[in-house]
């Protein structure tokens, strides 16, 4: 039970970076194992900020390095909550096309959104919600499983695209 939140913004103010920060924190209990914020521009586009958070509940792989966001070293972000049930057999598929750093199933989910794109995410059994920068693209993907059972809410304010995990935030 991880907690996810963002903003997607024309530019990030310090009353944005607050707002984002009391969003963030109202997330607090839903992640025991830790908790990390990046916050990253795209130029060239007209929503060209980002600020991204996770809390972590640790369940598949304990070691820090599976903290998110995650980074590949393409350069995509990923933040995630839930499970990927078929994140061993995935794993194996693509031990030659990702170079894995850790044993946590969100980096599976994050291998399978950078090689197959938005189609990656019918490859993915699971319940889960998460939110994807890939590389060199001026895009976020934000997308839950199949039957909703990780929810992700959404909403627009002022010139901000706000999302997360619980609707509190």
């Amino acid at each position: 039970m991880c907690g996810i939140a963002g903003v997607v913004s024309k530019e990030i103010t310090p009353q944005t970076r607050q707002e984002f920060q009391t969003a963030f924190n109202c997330l607090k209990h839903r992640g025991p194992h830790g908790h990390n914020s990046i916050e990253f521009s795209f130029p060239g586009h007209p929503y060209k900020n980002l600020l991204l958070g996770h809390h972590r509940l640790a369940v598949v792989d304990l070691n820090e390095r599976a903290n998110q966001p995650l980074l590949s070293a393409n350069g995509s972000i990923l933040i995630i909550n839930g499970e990927i049930y078929n994140a061993d057999k995935l794993r194996e598929q693509l031990k030659n096309k990702y170079n894995f750093n850790t044993k946590s199933d969100s980096e599976v989910a994050l291998a399978v959104l950078e090689i197959f794109g938005i189609s990656g995410v019918s490859k993915l059994d699971g319940m889960f919600a998460f939110a994807f920068y890939p590389a060199g693209d001026s895009s976020i993907w934000l997308g839950r499983d199949r039957l909703g059972i990780k929810p992700l809410y959404f909403t627009r304010n002022r010139e901000n695209i706000w999302f997360s995990s619980e609707a509190k935030p």
